[in-house]
């Protein structure tokens, strides 16, 4: 399910009396649920502008709306109005192949129905050319060089704006910002609790930006201190107390001066723990007292140092099911999850597509557009390695585009090689696949009837002629080679 993860367990630790919880002072875990009402709605996003990346995405609600029109317009914005009795939602965007009124989305009163009202370049669902087509939850439309995403049953949670547009979103930090409603409920739960100093842990497959959300954290309720990032994997065995916790001079062989350790390192800022599900189970009561008693003895020593730091920690794993194994210890568990929240994987997260290219290309060598072609490829491609493999494959297309349009050809294999299993989306452009057109032979078929008559093709194959010339170009075809049919 798309960025839905149920909303988290909010676990925070109360307020001693007379102590101030800015300073890293807490109490045993208490554990409080938020459950803000969620109700299943339909909203319309903007994944993509092919024209504009940088725009991001933008998401509208649609419940309770009769008729959905898409548009060119100066510039992206909306129409909310009451048409007769009809209730009709109207999307401007600035796409110079989209038509003036290029085509609509009708309720029906169980289902979206979706028509091109003649446009010129004429419109794709799921990537094959339609004139009308019934809608089903994720179906990808594309309009232009503009790509939709349709939610038929979005979890939407109480007080979910309806229209929300990516530079709506500038203000919030990278790792922060979505267009999910559940997972934007979530994102404002975390900036409430960071404030009062809780604990906050993150969970989510490998790459899906947990690093970027702790730095987020961080920011939020930063008083100046430094961001200390430990990959609790990286450590090796033997070294892992005085990395963390520090060393004197001569506490063991190698020892040759006094070394602060994370930690301490970390004092009047954040300690991120990344992977903490390998740290090492003999080193764990050590890392307990001190996130209990604000205190750290560096290896070697008997004098204590008090630290005053936030705790955000991060791991791939079920921090409960290696308790249940024995390999993690359950106090320190419940230490460390005062706040627990999980990043969904990318392949969840489609409407936000967008809003993370326009976050990632800035960081890339710059690129003029993003040709359908392309397009196509990144939205059905199911990101195993997430936002890291994402950042890599625009990095790379970015470079092979040369300021040009970042194309399929740009992209690696992995990411344009289509699998039936994985995705209804047939790419539909020029550089495709071959198996993205109609064959040959039946082009052939349908010139040989209409004599070459290109119009009398179009009309036959509901499609309009420009669409038909190119497909025409791609397959080597000549209409006037045909004029002289019987």
């Amino acid at each position: 399910m798309e960025a839905c993860a149920p909303t988290p367990a909010l676990c925070y630790c109360q307020k001693m009396q007379g102590d101030d919880v800015s300073d890293g002072t807490f109490e045993e875990p208490v554990s409080v649920t938020l459950e803000p009402s969620v109700v299943r709605e339909a909203h319309l996003f903007i994944v993509l502008e092919g024209e504009r990346p940088l725009a991001g995405g933008a998401r509208y609600s649609v419940d309770g709306y009769f008729e959905i029109v898409l548009r060119r317009g100066a510039q992206r914005e909306t129409a909310r109005k009451v048409v007769g009795r009809i209730r009709q939602l109207s999307i401007s965007i600035p796409d110079r192949r989209m038509s003036a009124t290029h085509a609509r989305l009708v309720w029906s009163g169980d289902r979206w129905i979706f028509e091109d009202l003649h446009s010129r370049n004429g419109a794709l669902v799921n990537g094959r050319l339609v004139k009308r087509a019934v809608l089903q939850d994720r179906d990808l439309i594309q309009v232009g060089h503009t790509f939709f995403l349709l939610r038929t049953g979005l979890p939407t949670p109480d007080g979910t704006s309806t229209t929300i547009d990516a530079s709506n979103l500038i203000p919030e930090r990278m790792g922060m910002r979505t267009l999910t409603p559940a997972l934007a409920t979530q994102f404002a739960l975390m900036k409430k609790v960071v404030q009062a100093g809780v604990a906050v842990h993150l969970s989510g497959e490998t790459g899906t930006g947990k690093e970027l959300l702790a730095r987020a954290v961080h920011e939020l309720a930063s008083k100046g201190g430094p961001l200390i990032a430990v990959n609790c994997g990286a450590i090796p065995r033997d070294l892992v107390e005085s990395q963390l916790f520090g060393h004197v001079r001569g506490a063991f062989s190698g020892a040759i001066r006094d070394e602060l350790g994370f930690i301490r390192a970390a004092n009047h800022g954040t300690l991120f723990l990344d992977e903490i599900a390998d740290l090492p189970l003999v080193a764990q009561p050590a890392l307990l007292r001190v996130l209990q008693e604000r205190e750290v003895m560096p290896v070697g020593s008997r004098e204590s140092h008090h630290v005053t730091f936030r705790v955000v920690s991060a791991t791939h794993e079920s921090l409960a099911e290696l308790v249940s194994k024995g390999f993690f210890r359950e106090d320190l568990q419940a230490r460390l999850e005062g706040f627990s929240f999980h990043l969904p994987p990318l392949r969840d997260r489609r409407g936000d597509l967008g809003l993370l290219l326009a976050d990632l290309l800035p960081l890339c060598p710059p690129i003029a557009s993003i040709d359908p072609s392309a397009a196509w490829a990144l939205l059905q491609y199911r990101w195993p390695q997430n936002v890291r493999e994402l950042a890599g494959v625009l990095t790379l297309g970015s470079v092979l585009a040369e300021g040009g349009a970042l194309r399929a050809a740009h992209l690696p294999a992995a990411v344009t090689h289509r699998s039936p299993t994985e995705s209804r989306i047939v790419p539909n452009d020029v550089d495709a696949a071959p198996s993205a057109f109609p064959r040959r032979d039946e082009l052939i078929a349908h010139l040989e009837r209409e004599r070459g008559n290109v119009a009398g093709v179009a009309r036959a194959m509901e499609m309009h002629r420009s669409q038909l010339y190119r497909w025409l170009k791609a397959s080597r075809l000549d209409p006037k080679a045909f004029r002289g049919c019987t």
